[in-house]
């Protein structure tokens, strides 16, 4: 099996990462060569590991995903040494900023001779992967060498799963390799189970994203240049291509709303220079929040890493992005998690149960296209006790789904021991 995995992703993926490269160099080109050497499998022996402690290895796949375990990577540096693999840029200066595990390293390439190497200088007593990491090289040479393999905060979306489905045969030998699958929700638990994954590997646990709550003290608005009397409206984790429907939307508001001010938050930091074109177009004025304005403007641009979640904190009216463009949604707890109203598009297959939930409490709610975001933030800034009841439901929504973090950290102590 992991000999004809290696002939097609040699024939296929590689060339396709190799169009990327050349496609988005700008964007990936220092991302990638940074420290390209990890990829290939050459580590340094971590010098942060205390011998007399067994180690986890917990392998996310980029931010998102990294700081949906970070309480689970704190709870579990107590008890061992914790090393954090990542694929991106953006997650791994997240982890030394933070300064959370022991050690820090580019995952390798998904080749098994790759994944072989790393073993020479580390010895986990098991490897943990993040929401859908599941990647035959990596899985099936960690199991090789004796070590146990988990999948936690395991999701499957409604979107990828009919491709599972199709190539089950496959998963289903794949998972003879995972000892344990912690789903987020009973929907995804059955999604694995029909790929193949041995029902008795798998329980629901919960999503540990409930659990890492950012705290409860709003960002000053002053220092993100908006005063105390503006209505702030945050458009969070924008994609390519629906900028310009909710910069619109924004626009029809607030001609009823003058005083409505808007600040986009891009996915990409990169694509702020989309965003300014699209603002000039429109002439709206502008700020970014890299250059402070000291004219004024309507509109804040953040260009800057990091600081979404104060954006969330300080709004009157959080809109999520990626699910206007069908992109598969972002995050919707952040904001809840800041006793905000969140609005999101149809497109939430990333984060559908959590959707469904804010939605199902009176926390959430959603907009099928244009029209319906603009009736729904009309409504909403006409009407502050309903702004401040739905976003009290929707803190309330997000505290009814702790415990995720607990009970994943007991299955891991279950099998490192």
């Amino acid at each position: 099996m992991i000999y004809f995995y290696n002939v097609i992703l040699l024939t296929f993926v590689i060339p396709a990462v190799a169009f990327l490269l050349v496609k988005y160099r700008r964007r990936l080109g220092r991302e990638f060569f940074y420290r390209i050497e990890e990829r290939f499998g050459f580590w340094v022996k971590p010098s942060g590991l205390d011998s007399s402690r067994k180690t986890v290895w917990i392998h996310s796949a980029s931010l998102g995903e990294v700081k949906a375990v970070e309480p689970l990577v704190k709870q579990l540096s107590g008890k061992y040494n914790v090393l954090l693999t990542l694929m991106t840029l953006s997650g791994r200066e997240y982890v030394e900023q933070k300064r959370l595990g022991d050690a820090v390293y580019y995952v390798p390439f998904d080749f098994n001779f790759l994944v072989k190497r790393i073993f020479a200088v580390v010895k986990p007593e098991c490897l943990i992967l993040v929401e859908t990491e599941l990647w035959p090289g990596l899985i099936l040479e960690t199991h090789k060498n004796g070590v146990k393999v988990l999948l936690v905060n395991a999701r499957l979306s409604n979107r990828s799963y009919p491709a599972y489905r199709l190539t089950r045969i496959f998963w289903k030998n794949l998972f003879k390799s995972v000892d344990k699958l912690l789903a987020r929700s009973k929907e995804d638990a059955e999604r694995f189970i029909r790929i193949g994954c041995e029902p008795s590997k798998v329980s629901v646990t919960g999503n540990i994203k409930y659990d890492n709550i950012p705290g409860a003290h709003p960002a000053s608005r002053e220092g993100f240049g908006f005063a105390n009397s503006d209505l702030v409206l945050v458009f969070g984790s924008t994609r390519k291509g629906e900028e310009a429907l909710l910069v619109d939307s924004w626009l029809d508001v607030r001609r009823n709303h003058p005083s409505v001010k808007l600040a986009i938050a891009p996915r990409h930091l990169a694509r702020a220079r989309n965003i300014i074109t699209l603002l000039d177009e429109r002439k709206i004025r502008y700020a970014l929040r890299s250059k402070p304005s000291a004219g004024g403007f309507d509109c804040l641009v953040l260009d800057t890493f990091g600081e979404l979640n104060d954006l969330y904190s300080l709004c009157d009216i959080a809109v999520v992005g990626g699910s206007f463009a069908n992109a598969g949604g972002q995050n919707p707890i952040e904001p809840a998690s800041h006793s905000k109203p969140v609005v999101f598009g149809r497109h939430m297959d990333n984060f559908e149960t959590e959707a469904r939930i804010l939605e199902e409490t009176g926390g959430g709610l959603r907009a099928e296209n244009a029209k319906e975001l603009a009736s729904a933030l009309g409504e909403l800034l006409s009407d502050g006790a309903k702004r401040t009841s739905m976003g009290r439901k929707a803190l309330e929504a997000v505290n009814a789904q702790k415990g995720a973090m607990e009970k994943t950290s007991e299955a891991v102590s279950s099998v490192v021991g």
